[in-house]
């Protein structure tokens, strides 16, 4: 049974220190998501509490390694996954059979256990570093800990999009799973930041024997100075995310369309980047009130513009895991309207927020003519500071080392 691992724990021994191998698909320079945000935070985080840390990770074949500027070792593994969306279907099939049981990596990381000789092993997403892997380290006797982030052990495409469920109980997606969950086996704990995501896992027959536990992402950012310092007046939405078809990107641009017909002032900054790049600088030609900004990787620069939102847009239409832009706009202490969907649904109950019916640019719409009626009649409700200080770095690292021993 699945508990909390939100809580203060001392059933451990916290001046151990550890030697802690962290093993993520993909590390800076080349981080895209959500994951990889995590696996930067958790890894600082042991460094900073006296753990030893290595890091296990891929980087694109054709890519120069990045000039050394880490605290600890990084271990880069040459391989395709971060091209993966740009190869071809067809291809991509026979990728994926390769990368479960790929025994070039097996043996490449193997070579880096044998000489490095870590006490844990912390993975993450392991897609482009082989299914083998768990196997390796119960062989070599080095306890496992896992971090759930997304479906990628349930369907290679690592996404679940609304009205395609039925992909997940295809012939050749049970069998995935099957051969995913028998390989992966059972580590010594399971974390995962929604119920939603681990119930997903067990109803598929994964980590059978293994502590199961539920533990929101720790929230990097400190408490926004301006955080519930709201006032009424112009309404500013904000979108931070990938420009993919799968964010809802084009479900938000409809919804605003209509909203800002009968509220000329509102604006919507779209921050973020992907596929759907010039298709939506077109969309910000065409309505002046949208303003497209691009990537931006600085946290103290994201930070400042959750600060001055009125409200935070997450539209998705795919099974969202835990968006870390939730839990950023839950510092920066500004409201969120979201899809009525998997995580993200968990996470605005318990923070705070709005939810519409997904894939619904009319009730989207509607769900911001609410939140700005509740803003200027002082109704809105904000991420309290409370949040923010319960699922700090430093209380999820503490839960983790319980599972050392």
């Amino acid at each position: 049974m699945s508990r909390n691992l939100n809580q203060t724990h001392a059933d451990y021994n916290k001046n151990k220190k550890y030697k802690i191998c962290l093993i993520n698909n993909l590390y800076k320079p080349f981080n895209r998501g959500g994951a990889d945000k995590i696996t930067e935070a958790i890894s600082d985080g042991f460094f900073e509490r006296g753990h030893e840390i290595i890091i296990i990770t891929t980087k694109p074949y054709f890519r120069k390694l990045p000039i050394p500027n880490s605290q600890f070792p990084i271990y880069y593994i040459p391989g395709f996954f971060y091209y993966l969306n740009f190869i071809p279907a067809a291809i991509r099939i026979f990728w994926h059979l390769i990368d479960i049981f790929d025994i070039v990596t097996y043996s490449r990381v193997k070579r880096i256990l044998k000489k490095d000789k870590p006490d844990i092993v912390i993975t993450n997403n392991l897609k482009g570093l082989s299914c083998l892997l768990p196997i390796l380290f119960k062989r070599m006797g080095i306890r496992h800990l896992h971090i759930l982030h997304d479906i990628q052990l349930i369907h290679p495409s690592g996404l679940l999009l609304l009205g395609r469920e039925r992909e997940l109980d295809s012939p050749l997606a049970k069998s995935y799973a099957k051969i995913c969950a028998w390989l992966f086996g059972s580590p010594a704990a399971v974390v995962s930041p929604s119920q939603w995501l681990l119930d997903l896992h067990k109803q598929r027959g994964f980590f059978k024997h293994s502590a199961l536990e539920v533990a929101r992402n720790p929230i990097g950012m400190k408490p926004s100075e301006a955080a519930n310092r709201r006032t009424t007046g112009r309404i500013a939405f904000m979108f931070i995310g990938q420009i993919e078809q799968h964010k809802g990107i084009e479900v938000l641009l409809r919804a605003f369309s209509i909203f800002s017909e009968s509220n000329a002032n509102a604006t919507l900054t779209i921050i973020g980047g992907g596929r759907l790049r010039e298709r939506l600088q077109e969309r910000c030609r065409e309505n002046a009130n949208i303003e497209f900004t691009g990537r931006i990787n600085s946290s103290a620069e994201i930070q400042k513009y959750l600060s001055a939102a009125s409200a935070i847009i997450v539209p998705s239409v795919c099974y969202e895991n835990s968006p870390s832009v939730i839990y950023e706009a839950a510092a920066a202490g500004s409201p969120v309207i979201g899809s009525d969907l998997a995580g993200i649904k968990e996470l605005i109950t318990e923070f705070g927020g709005y939810l519409f019916k997904p894939n619904d640019p009319q009730d989207l719409s509607e769900a911001l003519a609410r939140i700005v009626q509740d803003i200027n009649t002082g109704a809105v409700i904000y991420p309290g500071r409370k949040i923010v200080e319960k699922y700090s770095i430093n209380n999820y690292l503490s839960n983790l080392e319980r599972f050392f021993k």
